[in-house]
């Protein structure tokens, strides 16, 4: 099926709003922090904590804040002798440390290399080998995996940061009595001369050097998830990662400033990058994040703050629909229930739409290589469960023969899918 075709074929539809075609701003990744700290910068970007029994307790940071803290980290980076280009691994969940450690990063012109915490060791030191890593970002309680995985790699300096560090202090003090050493968070690194704090790197306070960072230079190496074969590196330069962001703006014209997101998609994987972090920080919105898709956490931080945008994925959305308590929880301040990362079966969406009266679910497809994002179902206009959806502003794409790939298939008949668009990756890293 030709799917190279003029482009009012995809125009006509898209949303009310949306536009075909868009104009990108030629500015690093981090200024997206930089302007929203400047714009709004008393608008929280981040509450982070748990739950307690039945009540949610957490902290917020704004965005001068965190944009602060990613500046104090870039220059704990430059200390440190990381130059740019260099790469710096984070082995975090969702968490304030992610936020203000990628953008950090950035600002240092050094290259972010998101890691799956719950990766074994072995599938750490193949990734932290592979990207050649200088500086590792890791919480506490995966210090002891991170330091065997960085064993006999490029890693110079192991930094360290209890989860805990950002949630309030009652918290904090429940934390500290009852789950910190039982679940390994306590660690003594003082014997590791590669290891470090955090917190003693942020606390310097020293402006970093400014650094010259264009956006064709690389910002992200993401890592496929390896289903073909061993998992590669996808480069991802700074403009393709500003162009995805802005295509996810102008699709989801729900997502306003001021709002608030639902993070419980991982940041390490690049949905949750985009899509939840990245826009997020665009549109000034406040990021409720949830480091481990626990039930009961996600259900109170949607009663308590009230988020209208919850991007998912069919893992997330199967758990919902088998959870006995969804019917106790408010949920209707959600909006736009956003399902990517996998198909997500008819069945489940049919389902979690019943049992949520009415909440739609908008399903989309993308991969590492593009930024992620590449299609999607609109909200308002025809929307075809079990389908991908349409292109989303200035993507292209077509399918062709499985045999020499020059062919474009007729309709219905199996092929290989060809994207373009500005948001595509520079290659692959070291293939």
């Amino acid at each position: 099926m030709s799917m190279m075709q003029p482009v009012g074929q995809w125009e006509a539809a898209y949303d009310p709003g949306v536009p075909r075609h868009l104009t990108y701003p030629r500015l690093p990744l981090h200024a997206l922090l930089e302007n929203a700290a400047r714009e709004r910068p008393q608008a929280i970007a981040t509450v982070f904590g748990g739950a307690v029994g039945s009540r949610c307790i957490d902290a917020a940071l704004t965005y001068r804040q965190l944009d602060d803290l990613a500046s104090r980290f870039a220059a704990g980076l430059q200390r440190l002798g990381v130059r740019k280009g260099d790469r710096v691994a984070l082995v975090l969940p969702n968490c304030p440390q992610f936020v203000y450690c990628f953008f950090g990063t950035l600002k240092a012109g050094a290259v972010v290399v998101p890691t799956n915490p719950l990766y074994t060791v072995r599938e750490l030191h193949g990734q932290l080998a592979d990207s050649g890593a200088r500086v590792v970002v890791v919480l506490s309680r995966l210090y002891p995996q991170v330091a065997e995985a960085a064993v006999g790699t490029d890693v110079e300096k192991i930094v360290v940061t209890n989860v805990k560090e950002h949630f309030p202090l009652a918290l904090r003090v429940l934390f500290t009595l009852a789950r910190e050493r039982k679940e390994g968070h306590r660690v003594d690194i003082s014997r590791d001369p590669r290891a470090m704090w955090l917190r003693d790197m942020v606390a310097a306070g020293a402006p970093p050097e400014a650094v010259d960072v264009s956006p064709s230079d690389l910002a992200v190496l993401q890592y496929t998830g390896g289903t073909t074969g061993v998992p590669k590196g996808a480069m991802l330069a700074h403009r393709a990662l500003v162009a995805n962001v802005h295509q996810c703006r102008a699709w989801h014209t729900l997502a306003l400033e001021g709002d608030r997101i639902l993070a419980v998609m991982p940041f390490f994987h690049v949905y949750g990058l985009t899509v939840v972090m990245n826009l997020a920080v665009l549109r000034g919105m406040t990021m409720v994040l949830i480091p481990r898709p626990e039930l009961r956490h996600i259900f109170l931080a949607i009663e308590k703050h009230r988020p209208r945008f919850f991007p998912g994925a069919p893992r997330i959305y199967i758990l919902l629909n088998e959870s006995k308590d969804l019917a106790r929880y408010d949920l209707t301040s959600i909006e736009a229930f956003l399902s990517g990362s996998a198909p997500l079966p008819v069945e489940v969406m049919r389902r979690f739409e019943e049992l949520t009266g009415g909440g739609k679910v908008m399903e989309g497809y993308g991969l590492t290589e593009a930024a992620p994002v590449t299609h999607s179902n609109p909200r308002e206009g025809t929307r075809k469960p079990g389908s991908v959806g349409i292109p989303m502003p200035d993507v292209d794409c077509k399918i062709v023969d499985l045999e020499n790939g020059t062919r474009e298939v007729d309709q219905g008949e199996s092929g290989e899918l060809c994207i373009r668009g500005p948001n595509l990756m520079d290659g692959y890293w070291r293939r």
